[in-house]
């Protein structure tokens, strides 16, 4: 689990995007979720993790405007 949100914590950075811990845990469940259920590809998981979490940051940036 900590490999997993470090993982996660490492591509966020690169978009320069900081989560509280709320929002790995739920990134962290999820993606064991997906695993679980049969995808195999935990970099593509992440990808999806840090779409989402861009989306709402540019949306909040809008909202600021």
């Amino acid at each position: 689990m900590n490999d997993l949100r470090r993982k996660i914590i490492k591509e966020l950075d690169k978009f320069n995007i900081k989560a509280d811990d709320e929002f790995l845990e739920y990134a962290v469940e999820h993606i064991k979720k997906f695993i679980d259920e049969g995808i195999d590809d935990e970099n593509l998981l992440i990808r999806g993790v840090v779409l989402g979490a861009s989306y709402v940051v540019n949306m909040e940036n809008k909202d600021l405007d």
